[in-house]
């Protein structure tokens, strides 16, 4: 039996705004995933870039994750105070489970004028305890407001091979 991780770590500027809507996503999932307990009542801001695709407040977030059961992203926001121009500092971290496509997909939706005038990304690693083929890794990740650009250290591994053959 071999343990497998997923880690990341990264920091972002978003605006103070951005922040809390980030903050409130990140409760939701925590509340949904881990703790089995139905959130607070959602802000109006949260429920506009979640918007309800059933009479359930929730499943409009819930659909931004691969398995809508489980909206886990892996990860924790950790935060500071604004700057006197009105930006904070977003740092993610996910140090066993971290789910680079839901994180992503939060920041997405969260993070909407700061995406409009830069895009955010952010690496990650595969890790496990013990040695097994192909079990080591990564890849790295850009969001724009637009879309969301993903890459493996496999995909690219597979594209340098067929190159070098």
């Amino acid at each position: 039996m071999a343990n497998h991780f997923t880690k990341a770590c990264f920091t972002f500027r978003c605006t103070e705004a951005e922040l809390s809507l980030l903050r409130e996503a990140f409760e939701a999932s925590d509340d949904l995933y881990l703790y089995r307990i139905p959130p607070r009542e959602p802000s109006a801001a949260f429920l506009a870039a979640f918007p309800p695709t059933e009479r359930d407040l929730w499943s409009g977030f819930r659909a931004t994750f691969a398995d809508p059961r489980f909206p886990a992203s892996g990860a924790h926001l950790i935060t500071d105070q604004p700057d006197e121009s009105g930006f904070c500092n977003a740092r993610i971290a996910g140090l066993s489970n971290f789910q680079p496509d839901a994180v992503a997909n939060l920041i997405q939706r969260c993070c909407i004028a700061s995406l409009a005038s830069h895009p955010i990304g952010f690496a990650w690693a595969t890790l496990c305890d013990r040695a097994r083929d192909g079990a080591f890794g990564g890849g790295w990740c850009l969001i724009h407001a637009n879309m969301i650009e993903i890459e493996t250290t496999d995909q690219l591994l597979d594209e340098a091979l067929s190159c070098a053959a």
